[in-house]
């Protein structure tokens, strides 16, 4: 019962340790392999569909459908079409790289923690069943006896069964796992990249690199700024010429019109003055001045045209001065709107320089990311060495102890091969002891056959003299048969018996 309850408690512990090394295996292609076929099987889908796709065709495009690359990656593709269609309405396009990557599709669809995980456990799983091997064979192995060492090499062989079994199974499974799952994540990682260049092409071209677009934005807003100020000192100039010139035609024209008319008021005067000087000089003179007279008239006349005409003069100078004023107020206005104009100037060049600081801040830090990453891989590839590391010392202990188990069993062989000689010997010896005590028993059972026979002849020679005697005396009545009978049928009994001790001691002596 205690054999079969240790049995029954090994093939529980195989069952175990093979099952979790299957149900490793198992989760890992579950988990990480085929959602990565299934995401490259979607790439290869959607390349095929915009292979068929004609911009020009009515309706809605079916990359436009969030469903467009399988449920796995509804939310990235989702998030896409919401921001190019924003950037669309804007004339811009927007990288499909941005959302369609391997850190945001193909890591969190695969698990690739898990997928990290997964070879590890395969190899710790087939080292736990190495050492529970190891421990179960060398634990039982027993030297007290010949058949305790036939016992326990049995036990021990079927521990290093187990053990390398599960090494085995657990770097292969290991070993399969990381070529599937490296095969798996090579064609996802392949398509993706097809299926990037494809959308680029057909749909919607990639947009320039963040430093080539800096460049260009700051050429454009220099080209911008060049233009303006050009512009602006047309529109200055030529508003500044157009309001002098609307501004200084009425002051020349008056100023036309006052000389001309000063000339003719003066001539005229003149004439009134001297047709007056004339009259007075005439009526002095006898009427030789009348004319003068009329002459002076005249002057005055034309001095009070003169006073009209200043007064006027007066008036359009005042309105030349408004005009000018407003000259200036308008000139102050668009000197006004100029440092306006030239204060948003700045402000774009201040919000420029701060996207530019804000762009060297965010390149700095995706370089300490960077670094970061480098360092994260570099610490991979340090535990990845540790690992090596402690695979050969585990390769190398392993040597060793299946070098100590190798002595050990050729150890226990040798004694084994002794103690086969030793039990062939001593077979040998029961064998003929058993060929003697045959022949003796068979020798001694026809020495008693012999004897037998001859108490039998004698009884049987005492019962008929006694029998005849009983008759012969007439006593036949006192003769008791039922005693008679008894004797007999014991001695046949006895006769059989010994028949049968014949017949086994020749079947021994036979089998000897």
């Amino acid at each position: 019962m205690n054999e079969f309850l240790g049995t029954l408690s090994f093939r529980v512990i195989d069952l175990l340790v093979y099952g979790a090394v299957l149900i490793s295996f198992l989760a890992g292609i579950s988990k990480c392999v085929l959602p990565l076929r299934r995401a490259a099987r979607a790439f290869r889908r959607g390349i095929h569909n915009l292979a068929v796709f004609k911009p020009g065709e009515a309706g809605r495009p079916d990359w436009q459908d969030s469903l467009f690359l399988g449920k796995s990656m509804q939310k990235q593709w989702a998030r896409f079409l919401v921001n190019a269609e924003q950037l669309d309405l804007r004339g811009l396009s927007c990288d499909v790289e941005d959302y369609i990557n391997d850190q945001t599709t193909l890591v969190e669809a695969a698990r690739f923690q898990l997928a990290e995980v997964i070879p590890g456990l395969l190899t710790s799983l087939g080292i736990l069943g190495t050492f529970i091997g190891l421990m179960r064979g060398l634990g039982s192995l027993d030297l007290s006896s010949a058949g305790n060492t036939v016992t326990s090499i049995h036990t021990m062989i079927s521990g290093m069964t187990f053990a390398y079994g599960t090494s085995i199974a657990g770097l292969l499974g290991s070993l399969l796992f990381n070529i599937a799952f490296r095969a798996a994540q090579g064609a996802a990682t392949s398509a993706m990249d097809d299926f990037n260049q494809a959308f680029t092409d057909v749909v919607m071209s990639r947009p320039l690199d963040e430093p080539v677009r800096q460049t260009c934005y700051m050429e454009d807003q220099a080209a911008f700024l060049s233009g303006a100020f050009h512009e602006v000192n047309q529109r200055l100039e030529s508003g500044i010429g157009q309001a002098m010139e609307r501004s200084f035609a009425p002051i020349a024209q008056s100023m036309n019109h006052f000389i001309l008319s000063e000339t003719q008021a003066q001539v005229e005067g003149l004439n009134h003055v001297v047709n007056q000087f004339v009259e007075q000089m005439n009526g002095v003179l006898s009427g030789q001045f009348l004319q003068l007279g009329q002459t002076l008239s005249q002057i005055n006349q034309s001095q009070a045209v003169s006073h009209e005409s200043l007064s006027a003069t007066m008036a359009a100078a005042d309105t030349i001065l408004a005009s000018i004023r407003q000259t200036d107020q308008v000139n102050e206005a668009v000197m006004e709107r100029f440092d306006g104009y030239v204060a948003q100037l700045g402000s774009a060049q201040t919000a420029s320089a701060q996207l530019s600081e804000q762009t060297a801040g965010i390149l700095g830090d995706l370089h300490r990311d960077l670094k970061v990453q480098n360092e994260r891989y570099q610490a991979l590839v340090d535990a990845q060495a540790d690992l090596g590391r402690m695979m050969e010392q585990y390769a190398s202990w392993s040597g060793r102890v299946l070098e100590a188990v190798e002595k050990q069993s050729d150890a226990a062989s040798d004694r084994a091969h002794e103690i086969a000689n030793e039990m062939s010997r001593s077979g040998k010896l029961l064998q003929e002891s058993y060929g003697s005590f045959v022949e003796n028993i068979s020798a001694g059972l026809a020495r008693t056959l012999g004897l037998f026979e001859e108490n039998m002849n004698d009884v049987t020679q005492k019962m008929v003299s006694d029998l005849g005697q009983a008759l012969s005396a007439g006593q036949a009545g006192a003769l008791d048969l039922k005693q008679f009978a008894r004797v007999q049928t014991a001695l046949s009994d006895m006769t059989q018996a010994l028949n049968r001790a014949t017949r086994a001691a020749e079947q021994m002596a036979e089998g000897a």
